[in-house]
């Protein structure tokens, strides 16, 4: 899924996107269905879309609170607000997709992500950091145990994702990276990106819009269309917010004109 500066979303089809009814300014795809903040940090669900199934679902329902940036992860989501604390949502089940409270942890982060056993995120200085998570064996029975107790990595982001493909990362130079195996070194791969999402694919926006799918090797595909947030799920569903197009029939005709194309380039150090 993703969205563009005129703050509308989008889904991605496998060749087209489709326009989603509503605005946002961030999206999150992932076990816990899809989550958007809007330009008002309010909070919305998409019903229907929790364990990630590849659908549009069918509405979206306010959930109270206020954040600027939220992750979806498996029975659990994870956000930050403006000031900057860090919160998770409690209660998230089958029976109650949107859960029941959020409940505040330790720490200031800028923006987070969740993906299996552990949350990462940035803090306002571009420092890294990540916090083991448990989640509960029935969801309605327990609650997730995320202690908010942070350890630091080594460098410095902007923006940071971690999914099925790894950890990734962008800083304020838009330059890119990947966490390498060790858990503290950094791969720089080629390219320039304000936004980057890890799941079942690596995608990413660039400064212009451009959006791009990575292929491996340094290289990267463009992908049509214009949007200034994506986030891909592990089960490889893309969602977006875009640029100039405000309907899935522009997307189509973007599709059509606009013809794939690689950008890499040697590794910066």
């Amino acid at each position: 899924w993703g969205i563009n500066r005129n703050q509308d979303i989008f889904r991605w089809l496998g060749s087209t996107w489709q326009h989603i009814p509503g605005k946002a300014i961030q999206v999150s795809v992932g076990q816990s269905g899809v989550w958007v903040v809007d330009a008002a940090n309010d909070i919305y669900y998409r019903v229907d879309t929790r364990g990630d199934p590849n659908v549009a679902g069918s509405k979206w329902v306010n959930v109270p609170g206020k954040l600027k940036w939220i992750a979806s992860g498996k029975d659990i989501v994870v956000g930050v607000n403006a000031a900057n604390d860090i919160f998770f949502r409690d209660g998230i089940s089958n029976k109650a997709p949107t859960g029941t409270k959020w409940v505040k942890i330790n720490g200031k982060l800028s923006q987070i992500d969740i993906f299996d056993n552990e949350v990462v995120g940035t803090n306002p200085n571009g420092n890294i950091f990540r916090s083991p998570y448990t989640a509960p064996v029935v969801p309605e029975a327990a609650a997730p145990k995320l202690s908010g107790t942070w350890a630091q990595i080594p460098g410095g982001l902007s923006k940071i994702s971690k999914g099925k493909s790894g950890v990734w990362g962008v800083n304020s130079a838009d330059n890119i990276y990947n966490l390498n195996d060790d858990g503290k070194s950094w791969t720089q791969i080629a390219g320039g990106l304000v936004q980057v999402a890890s799941g079942g694919a690596v995608w990413g926006v660039n400064r212009a819009g451009g959006i791009y799918k990575y292929l491996g090797d340094n290289k990267w595909q463009k992908m049509p269309g214009a949007l200034t947030n994506v986030d891909v799920s592990d089960d490889g569903n893309v969602w977006g917010i875009n640029a100039n197009q405000t309907s899935s029939d522009l997307w189509e005709e973007c599709h059509r004109r606009q013809s794939s194309s690689l950008f890499g380039g040697s590794i910066r150090r």
